[in-house]
């Protein structure tokens, strides 16, 4: 028994020289932290991707931001290739470090790429064991390129100021940004096609007001060159919706607040309407809490919809000195916003159809609901969905009025 011990612990002993501990590992120092990547595609050249990759700069970590100190906080490095793995190899001959994708959470893809396909991106994602199915995925409005060479004006980073959009895109229901792995998730259902967010650049509005004293001018930060010269700065373009992998086409604003409350994924945000006493005036109105139901229907083979939803808020503004409080004006307010809700909704719908995609995902939940019915027309559901009637149904309530009910009076 000693003499099996003994053997044991010199077999243990043995194999502790060979354990070689972190033989793969690589120091912070030697990687180029990538924080986003643009894909474009250029139509008619032999290496047809262009990759353009934000890597985090390790010299400005730490630096105070705004008033004239810090650099860049991100470098940008492009390539282009046959496919986007070369575009990132050739690029990678700019870059004095290895490249390193796994803190990456923006992938942009411009206009053209999506006309083209998000397939190879999408390939090009799953495989690639060092990014993440959870970056966000974005359209451009044109280049992706484009977006990340704008300036910012008031984050350390344009890849910041890519995220404080995003965040504040979903605090106000405005669009709806998609991961990677839910867009591959509505991709690839039955009945139900793929959307994300879409973004651009804009130019700063000419005639503006003059800064106040060190404080509102267009952009102050050294940051990469958000300073008074700068001419374009990054704005929400909606919502991209696809057939398949490639782009159907944008909804703007309006649409894409509509296709939300059809989705049911309006959870908050205002909306004005008219002053039911004086129609020229408004009221801003808030939203709460929503809830959507939708139903479908089959008789005698034919397919239709029913659209329920339920919208709570409050009353947070008015600019005339009327009287809302009262159950008469509550009850005309709440019909204004159900209307002006309705309206959204009806938009969304018709640009859809234009567009021959169901974003919302009418088909999967009748596929779910009606199996056999679905199987009758999943071979031709874009071309089904264009024609199915949608009846829609909107219940608005204002619970609150504010700090209180009535305007404050003002005497002459």
């Amino acid at each position: 028994m000693r003499r099996k011990s003994f053997i044991l612990i010199v077999l243990l002993t043995f194999s502790l020289i060979f354990t070689g501990g972190c033989w793969d590992k690589i120091e912070i120092e030697e990687l180029a932290i990538v924080r986003a990547v643009a894909i474009d595609y250029l139509p008619g050249r032999r290496a047809p991707y262009l990759v353009t990759l934000a890597v985090k700069r390790p010299a400005a970590i730490g630096k105070e931001g705004g008033g004239g100190g810090g650099g860049e906080k991100v470098s940008l490095y492009s390539g282009t290739g046959a496919s986007i793995e070369l575009a990132i190899r050739q690029a990678a001959f700019h870059i004095p470090r290895r490249i390193f994708l796994t803190h990456n959470d923006l992938v942009i893809v411009g206009r053209e790429m999506a006309e083209h396909g998000l397939f190879p991106v999408l390939d090009f994602v799953v495989r690639n064991p060092d990014m993440r199915l959870s970056a966000f995925l974005l359209v451009a409005a044109e280049s992706g390129h484009e977006i990340l060479h704008t300036a910012e004006r008031l984050e350390g980073s344009i890849t910041d100021e890519i995220h404080g959009l995003i965040e504040q895109a979903k605090e106000t229901s405005e669009t709806q940004p998609e991961p990677v792995f839910r867009f591959l998730r509505e991709m690839s259902s039955p009945g139900e096609e793929a959307y994300t967010v879409s973004i651009k650049t804009a130019p700063l509005p000419k005639d503006k007001p003059p800064a106040a004293n060190g404080g509102g001018s267009q952009g102050n930060g050294e940051n990469g060159g958000g300073n008074a010269k700068q001419e374009k700065i990054l704005a929400m373009n909606g919502m991209a919706v696809f057939r398949g992998d490639r782009l159907a086409g944008i909804l703007n604003h309006s649409e894409a607040r509509g296709k939300l409350w059809l989705a049911g994924m309006t959870t908050r945000g205002i909306m004005a309407v008219h002053d039911p006493v004086h129609p020229e005036k408004t009221v801003t109105l808030s939203l709460t809490r929503s809830q959507t139901k939708i139903t479908p229907s089959v008789q005698d083979g034919r397919i239709s919809f029913r659209v329920e939803v339920e919208a709570e808020g409050d009353l947070i503004s008015q600019s005339s000195q009327a009287d809302l409080s009262t159950p008469e004006m509550i009850k005309k307010l709440n019909s204004a916003k159900a209307g002006a809700i309705k309206v959204q909704m009806e938009k969304a719908l018709q640009k859809m159809r234009q567009l021959e995609t169901d974003a919302v995902g009418f088909g999967a939940l009748l596929k779910r609901r009606e199996p056999k019915t679905f199987q009758q027309v999943a071979d031709r559901w874009p071309e089904t969905f264009v024609q199915l009637p949608v009846e829609i149904h909107v219940k608005a309530n204002i619970r609150r009025t504010g700090m209180q009910s009535r305007p404050a009076r003002i005497t002459r």
